[in-house]
């Protein structure tokens, strides 16, 4: 369809739109051409509200006109040609020939002069004038400027996406202590453009480091572990096998307190003796206690050895498990993005402003002017509706990227 057709088209929709009329009564305004008639039997005159809100009349001169009501404004004719002697009893009738035109400037394809329709809003009147267009307030350069920010960020995004891709590589590597190699199935792979292959590569060589530090610490860690259990254990058996010898000298000790109470009850051994073998009993008893309280020691340092490096590595997969959510959920919102970055990128491309504006890149400010007042209206958007006399003023600005 040729852009007249559509204008066309969108100029009988309106007018369509407003065969319902308002309920408060139409006031003129500077611009509105009106049917003058003096009297029944004059031909009726077209004559347009001047600037000053006026209509001349000859013989009569400028009558204000500007803000009243059809019936107002004839009556107000009607005073002044009776005063001016041109008839007695003047029956002066006014209608409307066509409105004060809207005006249309900014960021539009063919800003200038619209015919006023009934129901004409701030959207209606930007379509009529060819929608909005990147060749007036948002010129070419910024356009160029906001594709090389998009460029720029879509390269930091293929780099971040490579980089995060290796670093799943690494950690589902990590978890697989089978796994010698960092290596990025085809999945990863899919998930980064192709345009970064060599950056995935290289990403991925510098996760390999990571992961063989990562692998070689554990080791460490682990291996002091495992030695300090091997040191424990190894005085615990010292230890023990110490236990089973004191056990038979306490023996051997409990056998000789029994034969030295078997002579002093019959008189063959003196109390000194029998206090001697009890004493020497006693010590062995004592020997045997701090023994089996060293065991006790020993057996709490192999557990505390066993239950810190176990830990460790029962930690360390956590925060891995943990570490590889992150790193998948970081990557597919960087798909998002990136898929988002592209889509700007082709749209900045095409040129396409209407699109942009719909994808978030631009934002259009509307401001109407007041046709009788010459104020700018509050809150105006592209629903407002505009009034014989109006002017539209269309920007459109470019918004901060977020970096």
């Amino acid at each position: 369809m040729s852009m007249a057709l559509e204008r066309t088209a969108l100029a009988l929709a309106v007018l369509l739109a407003g065969s319902v009329a308002s309920a408060e009564p139409y006031r003129l305004t500077a611009g509105d051409r009106v049917q003058l008639a003096l009297s029944p039997s004059d031909a009726p005159v077209v004559m347009q509200v001047g600037a000053d809100g006026s209509v001349r009349i000859r013989s009569v001169g400028g009558v204000p006109v500007a803000g009243l009501t059809l019936d107002d404004a004839e009556a107000a004719i009607e005073t002044a040609v009776a005063e001016a002697g041109i008839f007695v009893a003047p029956d002066v009738d006014i209608a409307i020939d066509s409105y004060a035109p809207v005006m249309v400037t900014g960021d539009v394809a063919t800003p200038g002069r619209l015919d006023y329709l009934p129901q004409l809003t701030v959207e209606v009147a930007v379509g009529l004038s060819g929608g909005i267009s990147e060749t007036r307030g948002t010129n070419r350069l910024e356009l160029m400027r906001a594709r090389a920010e998009i460029e720029g960020g879509l390269l930091g995004l293929r780099r971040e996406m490579a980089s995060t891709a290796a670093r799943i590589a690494r950690l589902e590597a990590e978890l697989d202590d089978a796994a010698p190699q960092v290596v990025a199935g085809p999945e990863l792979r899919r998930a980064v453009p192709a345009l970064d292959t060599a950056g995935l590569e290289a990403a991925l060589a510098d996760q390999q480091a990571i992961l063989e530090n990562a692998r070689a610490r554990s080791a460490e860690l682990v291996a002091g572990w495992d030695e300090e259990i091997a040191a424990l254990t190894r005085q615990k058996t010292l230890l023990e096998e110490r236990m089973a010898l004191q056990d038979r000298i306490a023996e051997a000790q409990r056998a000789e307190l029994e034969a030295a109470r078997s002579l002093a009850e019959r008189g063959l051994a003196t109390t000194n003796a029998l206090n001697t073998a009890e004493r020497t009993v006693s010590d062995a008893q004592s020997r045997t206690f701090e023994l089996q309280a060293a065991l006790a020691g020993i057996e709490r340092g192999i557990s505390e050895a066993r239950r810190g490096r176990d830990g460790f590595l029962r930690n360390r997969r956590e925060e891995l498990l943990v570490e590889l959510r992150a790193a998948r959920d970081q990557l597919a919102a960087l798909r998002i993005r990136y898929g988002t970055a592209e889509t700007q990128s082709a749209l900045l491309s095409d040129g396409n402003l209407s699109a942009l504006i719909d994808d978030g890149l631009f934002e259009v400010d509307y401001a109407v002017i007041d046709g009788r007042s010459g104020e700018i209206r509050a809150d105006a958007d592209a629903a407002t509706p505009l009034r014989p006399g109006d002017a539209v003023r269309v920007e459109v600005t470019r918004l901060a990227s977020e970096g």
